[in-house]
């Protein structure tokens, strides 16, 4: 008697096992999972490309000429934590303008906007720079994707 007792025990810890086992089986989960290591790979090559961008001390910025204009408008997002409202009229040249006017800035891009007012200016920058490099790669893996290469191709083409 115990031992068929012991015999249905084991059957019902064999169970979850085996739906594992056969979930993994499965060619749609299969999928899914190549989906996601290759997703994680992009991003680990990202961050690895972008590590010296990762450093978040204020006083050391990206080399390049233009990273101080290009970086401007970002201040717009540390007015709007300091006055509010009164962020939206830019008054350091000439008596004024609109803030959000300016074309050319992309100061309300969530890839601006939510690094800015979580780490500042130029901390947020350097974030926005390596997820730059993540999106990137997610665009140049679609890409592959849709062409239908091979999953090796994929990987190599989005990094």
């Amino acid at each position: 008697m115990e031992a068929t007792e012991n015999n249905a025990a084991s059957n019902e810890k064999a169970k979850p096992k085996d739906m594992i086992a056969e979930k993994l089986r499965d060619p749609e989960t299969r999928r899914r999972i190549g989906i996601a290591v290759e997703v994680v790979l992009i991003l680990l090559w990202a961050l690895w490309v972008g590590r010296e961008f990762l450093d978040f001390n204020e006083n050391i910025v990206p080399k390049g000429r233009e990273f101080g204009s290009a970086v401007v408008s970002h201040h717009f997002w540390t007015q709007v934590k300091e006055c509010g409202w009164c962020a939206l009229w830019e008054g350091s040249q000439r008596g004024g303008y609109p803030a959000l006017a300016n074309v050319y800035a992309g100061i309300l891009h969530p890839l601006v906007m939510i690094p800015t007012l979580l780490w500042g200016v130029v901390n947020g920058a350097k974030v926005m720079l390596v997820s730059s490099f993540f999106f990137a790669g997610i665009a140049q893996w679609l890409l592959a994707r849709e062409l239908k290469l091979d999953i090796y191709l994929n990987i190599i083409i989005s990094l």
